[in-house]
């Protein structure tokens, strides 16, 4: 009486219902809109890996999916799911990126911002002056604070009494992308193939940097306002060791005082 995870293919995993409750619950899903039902006889269905990764982390609360043992999903192996089918629906609807974040992402990663090559000083200050014009085109008071090495990117809203304090951390410097013969695509010219986003920098640590950027710009369109009071001190220098922050941080040590980082 559930439906089972079947075989993998490079864009789909197949599912198929033994004819019970399992195989209603699917088809409740096919007419939700989140699963697609490929061009095979009832009772199979098949739904795309990226909407299937949207909705791994839901968990049970009322009626649900199970998905059976690991199965292996375009050369990944996934643990066992549990889907509610209400927040498969709300993920669904919400885990399409807008058209601008994603060119956000791209130019963001298009800086070569390798803080261990002096070489490529410039590229991570103009890659600062990115994130200071970004963080002030969504609301926020934004600079760029000098170090002895590369600069530091401090942005923050405007602080209300009697409200939390979160300090958002985070880098714009990256490894070097050698040996480049290992590459199949530019690193800093990025390529986004079967879901993914190819590039120096796009988790460690731009595409996790941006996303908090890109939450908190999407959460002041819709209130007008964030309910705490919000630092992002993004730096250039981890990836050498952060030689610069401690100063920075002690310097600016009463400002920055906050609840939770």
């Amino acid at each position: 009486n559930r439906v089972q995870s079947g075989r993998a293919s490079k864009n789909h995993i197949i599912l198929w219902g033994d004819g019970g409750p399992g195989q209603d619950k699917a088809q409740d899903l096919v007419e939700g809109g989140f699963w697609r039902r490929p061009s095979v006889p009832r009772p199979r269905y098949s739904f795309d890996v990226v909407e299937a990764l949207a909705a791994a982390s839901a968990y049970l609360e009322g009626q649900a999916l199970a998905a059976s043992a690991s199965t292996t999903l375009c050369g990944f192996v996934t643990l066992p799911l549990k889907f509610s089918l209400r927040h498969a629906r709300l993920r669904a609807r919400v885990q399409t990126m807008r058209a601008s974040h994603l060119e956000d992402f791209y130019s963001f990663l298009r800086f070569p911002s390798v803080s261990t090559d002096d070489d490529y000083s410039e590229k991570l200050t103009e890659c600062a002056h990115w994130l200071v014009e970004k963080l002030t085109n969504i609301g926020l008071t934004a600079e760029l604070v000098a170090t002895p090495g590369h600069p530091v990117v401090w942005a923050r809203n405007k602080h209300q009494p009697g409200r939390r304090t979160v300090l958002i951390y985070g880098h714009y410097d990256v490894q070097p992308a050698d040996p480049l013969e290992l590459w199949d695509s530019p690193p800093f010219d990025p390529v986004l193939k079967d879901g993914f986003v190819y590039a120096r920098g796009s988790t460690d640590n731009k595409g996790q940097i941006l996303a908090h950027i890109l939450g908190v710009q999407e959460a002041i369109e819709q209130h007008q306002d964030l309910p705490v009071n919000l630092h992002f001190v993004i730096e250039g220098e981890e990836e050498i060791g952060s030689g610069n922050l401690g100063n920075f941080l002690h310097q600016n040590q009463a400002a920055l005082k906050c609840d939770v980082v």
